[in-house]
């Protein structure tokens, strides 16, 4: 990012700072191995809980249950962005900003603002890795599948990162948590898209792991302060991911952490448990002081890490979360309008039949208890720990921030299922906490059948859910990505017409589609709710001479219009009063030429792409020649 917005985007200088970063990272590793085998720093080794001499333990063997998961998840990788998941149109997200963004990042060799794209300004951790996969392959388009794997890594570092909590407790702890986090249908789900998720889950976790070991009794409290700041980190970076992060990973990680300080010291000003060491205990004014301060390092830390993205909105906007928060804070002169703010708020809130308690409880239960993805059954696994003598502190604190997050997914968001997905955090933990939750031999076995039926469920689920999106695929839905793709027939797809008749020095107006991924570089399109400057020149313009004269004069010339896209967004976000099918009609009459119309079905094209005849500007234009 800081690259980026320096305007440092040379392959070299990307390829050489992997190099250096690749071979740093390797020389501490081999470290890290070689302090391990020695046993030069045992207190350091805080995931080696295994007795010596026991190097395997076949508990492990149940982890060989996330095999089919792993290859679905590799398998629905492969696939092009845009094809599969009707439940996110195909990928629409994907196309518009996610790898849309990144892709004109790379063709100008730096990160600006983009006036045409208010998704631009949403944090953009993921999308950065996903900038880096395009510079490393020299092309935007051919990186979209190294940037679905590199997605995918991060689904793979959020289950092993959820293996090294449970870990922390006991071996089978480990494997339930990281047969809970990896078998979820989730983590499949979204390794087929190039979103966010997988990032904000597995920074999310880290912040997890942190917090354990700050929790953890044995540790010593000097170790507190260093704990509380890296949780702060892998928050701010989780929040970096979607600022979703920040309500429902962040804040209840922070009411957490506040529990947790509180209770620590307690514990420090009480009497000496028997596995403390007195000596690390701290006087009563020393423990309300940290109970205090800990929080506050948490919240610098997360600043930290958050904060280049809410200074590269301030910078390019005015407002450090736009386009939130805009009743508030407002936007610099130019960059939006109240009736665009109005258009986005009514896009993104509840539908007016969810907006009654009750049926926001029935989609909790449509989406959440009963979506073979999440399931009342991961809920139903965390539950042994809460009512066991084993609990922890944590314990009480993960199944609060549960809660919490359940609370803002009801009350502040518009109840969509995936914004759901970061409820796995805690509840893999609790179910891998409660492995231990009883010492009883019988207990432990039926519990371990439990998890055993889960897997086996969320492995036909995932499945299922899978061979359902391919029987969607070849239903030639109205409206297919595929008719995008460069390399289809360009007599059928608009990208490969563009790319095998269009000229190097032409420049194409888009009109009413955003998903331009696929699209040539010299495509220029406009987000629903973004400031559209067609339609500003329509609404001043006193003839339709005066539109045509706007084309020219921006250089234009083809305009490409999709027609079905235009009526969609008028019927759901809304869509600009000037553009409209009439007035292209009318354009037609003085100096737009059809070229092209596209057929998804003989009826009536989808898309009609236009020629702009160059047009001398009149005398009452004031132009001149």
């Amino acid at each position: 990012m800081l690259l980026g917005a320096a305007g440092l985007l040379p392959r070299p200088v990307i390829v050489g700072g992997l190099l250096i970063l690749g071979a740093a990272g390797l020389a501490r590793l081999l470290i890290l191995l070689l302090r391990h085998q020695a046993c030069l720093m045992p207190e350091d080794r805080l995931f080696d809980k295994q007795p010596q001499g026991h190097r395997f333990n076949p508990v492990y063997m149940f982890l060989l249950g996330l095999m089919p998961f792993l290859a679905l998840a590799l398998l629905v990788t492969t696939v092009p962005p845009g094809v599969i998941w009707a439940e996110e149109g195909f990928g629409y997200d994907v196309l518009e900003y996610h790898l849309e963004v990144p892709k004109e990042y790379y063709h100008e060799g730096q990160i600006t603002y983009l006036p045409h794209n208010i998704y631009s300004n949403f944090p953009m951790n993921a999308e950065m890795l996903y900038l880096l996969a395009m510079v490393v392959k020299d092309d935007a388009i051919k990186a979209a599948i190294l940037a679905k794997y590199l997605n995918v890594l991060l689904g793979v570092l959020f289950v092993v990162t959820a293996w090294l909590v449970g870990r922390e407790y006991d071996p089978a702890a480990g494997v339930v948590c990281a047969l809970v986090a990896g078998s979820a249908p989730w983590v499949m789900f979204l390794c087929g898209l190039a979103y966010v998720e997988n990032g904000m889950l597995f920074f999310g976790m880290l912040s997890v792991a942190c917090l354990g070991l700050y929790a953890d009794p044995r540790r010593s409290s000097d170790d507190g302060w260093r704990l509380v700041f890296l949780t702060g980190l892998f928050a701010g970076l989780s929040c970096g991911f979607k600022y979703t992060a920040v309500a429902m990973i962040a804040f209840p990680l922070f009411i957490v952490l506040c529990m947790l300080a509180i209770g620590r010291k307690r514990s420090q000003t009480g009497d000496v448990a028997e596995h403390e060491d007195p000596r690390v205990l701290v006087s009563l004014g020393q423990g309300r002081t940290r109970a205090i301060l800990h929080p506050a390092v948490f919240l610098l830390g997360t600043l930290i890490t958050f904060s280049p993205w809410l200074i590269k909105n301030t910078v390019m906007t005015g407002n450090p979360v736009f386009p939130l928060a805009y009743d508030s804070l407002g936007a610099r002169e130019g960059v939006w309008t109240d009736g665009l703010a109005d258009r986005w708020q009514r896009g993104h809130q509840v539908e007016a039949k969810d907006a009654p308690w009750k049926a926001r409880l029935g989609r909790f239960k449509e989406r959440i208890l009963v979506d073979r993805r999440l399931g009342w059954w991961l809920i139903a696994l965390s539950l042994p720990i809460l009512f066991s003598s084993a609990r922890s502190r944590l314990d009480l604190g993960l199944f609060v921030a549960f809660v919490l997050q359940a609370i803002v997914w009801l009350v502040f968001t518009h109840l969509f299922a995936r914004f759901a997905v970061v409820m796995l955090i805690p509840l893999c933990v609790l179910g891998g906490r409660s492995v231990i939750a009883f010492p009883h031999r019988m207990y432990r076995g039926t519990f371990f059948v439990a998890v055993a039926a889960v897997v086996a469920f969320n492995t036909f689920s995932a499945g299922s859910i899978y061979a359902d999106e391919l029987v969607r695929k070849n239903s030639n839905i109205h409206g297919h990505v595929e008719w995008f793709y460069r390399d289809c027939d360009p007599d059928r797809t608009v990208a490969g017409y563009l790319r095998q008749r269009l000229g190097a020095d032409d420049r194409v107006l888009m009109v009413g589609e955003a998903r331009a991924f696929y699209m040539p570089k010299n495509v220029d399109y406009c987000v629903v709710f973004n400031r559209n400057p067609l339609a500003e020149a329509v609404a001043i313009a006193e003839s339709e001479e005066d539109v045509i004269h706007w084309f020219n004069s921006k250089g234009y010339t083809h305009v490409l219009v999709f027609w079905n896209e235009m009526h969609r967004l008028r019927n759901t976000y809304g869509f600009w009063n000037e553009i409209t099918p009439e007035l292209f009609s009318e354009l037609e009459t003085v100096g737009l030429g059809v070229i092209k119309n596209f057929y998804a079905h003989p009826a009536r094209p989808y898309a009609t792409l236009y020629e702009v005849r160059a047009m001398l500007p009149s005398a009452e234009t004031g132009d001149g020649v």
